[in-house]
């Protein structure tokens, strides 16, 4: 039996036949037999203990988001699509509904998760405070 020994593979290569390649930051030559980058720094768009991985199979995307891999794209190389009343970079950051101030009239805005609520002044009412409740406010005529 004999057993050939790849003494060493080219640059940008590793592996027992040589045929997996190196995912560096900056091109570095990677291990030749292991694949590891030196200070474990891959290129961008790819992660893993030897930069053989996309970003989405860490499943960055939090709370229930769709993670797509963008590899030619910057800076983090992979996309969230976030579900309803999630936002941000990997769908962490809770939206904030009062934040567009919809209540109108001097109505209070109170958010909660993917809604919101006005308490309207007196004289209004509606979803976001926008009808004038007619009379109201008045004092009627009466004087005291």
């Amino acid at each position: 039996m004999i057993i050939h020994l790849v003494s060493e593979c080219e640059a940008g290569k590793f592996g027992e036949d040589c045929t997996e390649t190196c995912h560096c930051l900056d091109d570095v030559a990677c291990d030749r037999v292991t694949g590891h980058c030196p200070n474990d720094t891959c290129a961008g768009g790819w992660v893993g203990e030897i930069c053989q991985d996309r970003p989405c199979s860490e499943a960055p995307c939090q709370n229930d988001g769709t993670c797509l891999d963008t590899p030619e794209e910057g800076p983090d190389y992979y996309t969230c699509t976030c579900t309803e009343g999630w936002e941000g970079t990997d769908c962490d950051e809770e939206i904030d509904e009062c934040a567009s101030d919809p209540c109108q009239n001097g109505g209070t805005c109170t958010d909660a998760f993917a809604e919101y609520a006005c308490a309207c002044t007196d004289k209004y009412e509606g979803d976001n405070c926008e009808v004038e409740i007619p009379g109201a406010g008045e004092d009627g005529g009466s004087a005291g």
